[in-house]
């Protein structure tokens, strides 16, 4: 199933290099990130972390805020929709002449930030190439955060039904004994997860899962 991307024409993606490594750590805080490296002749080395911590709990948390903070004021205008996951960021819209101002708003904001982004000086164009740069990206194909836009329209990816359908002849062979082993609560809950995220990409609505949703509960 597909579903129609409604009013949209122009789109841009971006994904910045490294992330978190734009992300410094105040100096007053930086002694409380320190990193234990084992020595090969024995004993260990402490490092002091300068910059947020690829691993570390609480940065994807501090990474979404900054992505938010920068976005927020194109979020505000509502004529544009912007997705973020992280360090990617989609912004579309039907609306070329604000789509146009949120695009340099948003390159605007990354450069003040010092945010990089991957080839930053091909996005150095006129409004004009730089709204015929965007429409081109927007028919695709292409994927984003796990789903695949197509002349707009969203599916969900050939990797996500492969994973599902792999789940589902797994469950129905150790159900039937012709597969050995069990299925444990924590894959169970991956597997309804995968089904959840791809339904919401169909514009699925959740009633129609009642029975997995149910099988979840039980467990």
């Amino acid at each position: 199933r597909r579903h129609t991307e409604l009013s949209t024409s122009s789109h841009q993606r971006t994904t910045p290099p490294a992330f978190f490594d734009h992300l410094p750590l105040e100096l007053e805080v930086q002694k409380f990130h320190v990193l234990r490296v084992k020595e090969p002749v024995g004993g260990f080395t402490l490092f002091t972390i300068t910059r947020a911590a690829m691993g570390g709990s609480d940065v994807p948390g501090v990474a979404q805020t900054v992505t938010w903070v920068i976005v927020w004021p194109i979020v505000e205008q509502r004529c544009v929709d912007v997705r973020t996951m992280l360090d990617d960021v989609r912004m579309a819209s039907s609306h070329p002449e604000e789509f146009v101002a949120s695009v340099l708003l948003f390159l605007k904001r990354c450069d003040e930030a010092q945010i990089k982004i991957n080839n930053r000086e091909s996005w150095n164009l006129t409004p004009e190439l730089l709204l015929q740069r965007c429409h081109d990206d927007w028919v695709g194909p292409f994927i984003f955060l796990g789903e695949e836009y197509h002349g707009g329209y969203v599916c969900n990816t050939t990797k996500n039904v492969e994973k599902l359908r792999r789940a589902h002849t797994r469950l129905e062979g150790i159900q039937a004994g012709r597969i050995a082993g069990a299925l444990t609560r924590r894959q169970f809950a991956s597997v309804v997860g995968l089904i959840i995220f791809m339904a919401h990409t169909i514009s699925l609505p959740l009633w129609k899962l009642f029975t997995v949703l149910r099988a979840y509960a039980s467990i």
